[in-house]
């Protein structure tokens, strides 16, 4: 069982209790019971209002004196994945980065990595473990592991790929958004300070990658395509028209015409392309 407490009251050790926020108010949460210091809001469960701890104090008693109030969680401001990277919605506000591959690889991997067992370079929460460093841009974009029974610093096939990004919905706004693809030869930077052995297997940044960005307007219909290749960039727009099945039963379709090409060199922008979405959104 568990017991609702609230500022005032007293609990005892290893009671297992609901703590309420400042309203006195929320719904059970899931899940199983947490420790946490409860002089501090540093851990919660789920998205609601009420903290399930488990008390684990001295003395045998302790006075709740604080008021319980959930942090807000932070909005995810960056997506980043290695490969494409697909999102379809109803209505997409891009208000943060979606970035798709990058130029420059870079793996630092200190003095001080030292793990006590076999472990990846990341731990069950997705945190990179102490020893290693991606750069300053901080992205996972090697992987890997730890063979404590060898001493071995196993790294995963490393093969830089296009970035490619598609988005699918009623554009909104971009108005804070930022949308990056890899493009080009992407350079690869792997330093090896500590102690163990690296083992590496295919190494290949031969490719000259060409990103691609789509964006398509479902409400519209209108689609923008942004190439990126040998430093320069096309951007091609098109207008679907819906196209009513030809035979009873049957499933429409979109067809897009090309509503005309521009480009050039990435290096003579000044600051960013621009994608406009509908007036009024």
């Amino acid at each position: 069982m568990f017991e609702a407490v609230k500022p005032g009251d007293t609990v005892f050790v290893n009671d297992k209790v609901y703590v309420y926020d400042d309203s006195g108010e929320g719904n059970p949460v899931k899940g199983s019971p947490r420790e946490v210091d409860l002089t501090k809001t540093d851990q919660f469960v789920d998205e609601d209002y009420w903290w399930q701890v488990q008390y684990n104090h001295r003395p045998n008693t302790y006075k709740i004196k604080a008021v319980f109030t959930p942090p807000q969680a932070e909005p995810i401001k960056t997506i980043f994945a290695m490969g494409a990277i697909d999102i379809n919605a109803r209505y997409l506000n891009i208000d943060g980065t979606i970035q798709s591959g990058v130029d420059n690889i870079t793996l630092n991997i200190a003095q001080d990595f030292a793990p006590s067992r076999s472990t990846n370079f990341t731990d069950a929460l997705g945190k990179t473990i102490k020893g290693i460093d991606y750069g300053p841009a901080g992205f996972a974009t090697v992987d890997g592991f730890f063979d404590a029974n060898s001493g071995t610093i196993v790294l995963d096939d490393i093969k830089p790929t296009a970035g490619v990004i598609n988005l699918t919905g009623t554009i909104i706004s971009t108005g804070n958004g930022a949308l990056k693809v890899a493009s080009g030869y992407a350079s690869i930077n792997i330093n090896n300070q500590s102690r163990y052995a690296l083992a590496a297997g295919l190494i290949d940044a031969s490719e000259n990658r060409v990103g691609k960005i789509t964006v398509t307007d479902s409400t519209t219909l209108k689609r923008e395509v942004y190439t990126f290749k040998d430093g320069g960039y096309t951007q091609q727009q098109f207008q679907g028209t819906l196209v009513p099945p030809g035979i009873p039963g049957g499933v429409s379709s979109i067809r897009y015409d090309d509503r005309g090409l521009t480009g050039g060199r990435v290096a003579d922008i000044a600051g960013s392309l621009i994608y406009q979405p509908e007036a009024g959104r």
